[in-house]
């Protein structure tokens, strides 16, 4: 049952107008409760009544009408539970280039050594050499089609999971472990971040988990 969706059930039942407050506390309030969605077990606590007394007013027709078409009230005036966002590679990627800060066709990837300045891909995707930037990007490395950082983030998530030795990882690395390696000075606050916009996320699970391959 969605106990978030009907948590204050009981009290808005008590709040109605033009249901008496002794039918509320009593089996007609129960048999709303039950067809809501509680167990008469359930229905019969909260109404503070005893079970055999929920168990005959359901077997009464014009009760168990007036108890449907309550319970199907308060189902459509109840807001649902907000829902999790979906975690998977794409939301991952989109959430973690979102906590980078970058300009269009900017990746997050920085030229570390000369030998890197004479690449013309990375991961397969053109490099931009030849558009200006501003002065406190210029070691970032650049894509020509900004629709591809994203999968290029991917493919580099990817590459931790399928060869975690290439970057000084254990075999089967985590999720935080990979996060780690991606953004070695800022990972703590990237990990705070993608935990307020997935609150489900489990750090500890496997890349291969997230980003299959």
């Amino acid at each position: 049952m969605n106990w978030y969706k009907y948590s204050k059930v009981v009290e808005k039942l008590q709040q109605e107008a033009g249901w008496k407050q002794d039918l509320l506390s009593g089996s007609v309030g129960a048999c709303i409760l039950f067809f809501i969605g509680y167990s008469i077990f359930e229905a019969a606590k909260k109404m503070k009544v005893p079970e055999n007394e929920v168990i005959e007013a359901l077997q009464d027709d014009n009760i168990v009408n007036q108890a449907k078409q309550k319970a199907e009230e308060f189902k459509s005036q109840t807001p649902q539970a907000p829902q999790a966002p979906k975690i998977n590679s794409t939301a991952l990627v989109n959430a973690i280039l979102k906590h980078e800060n970058l300009i269009p066709g900017q990746t997050p990837f920085r030229y570390t050594n000369p030998q890197m300045r004479e690449w013309n891909t990375i991961h397969g995707f053109e490099i931009d050499k030849t558009s200006p930037r501003p002065r406190n990007r210029k070691n970032f490395i650049f894509l020509k089609n900004h629709d591809e950082v994203p999968q290029s983030v991917k493919t580099q998530f990817k590459k931790y999971s399928l060869y975690p030795q290439n970057y000084g990882l254990k075999p089967n690395p985590t999720l935080k472990e990979g996060i780690e390696v991606f953004d070695q000075t800022g990972s703590i606050g990237k990990i705070t971040y993608l935990k307020k916009v997935f609150p489900d996320i489990d750090f500890n699970k496997s890349l291969s988990f997230y980003f299959s391959p």
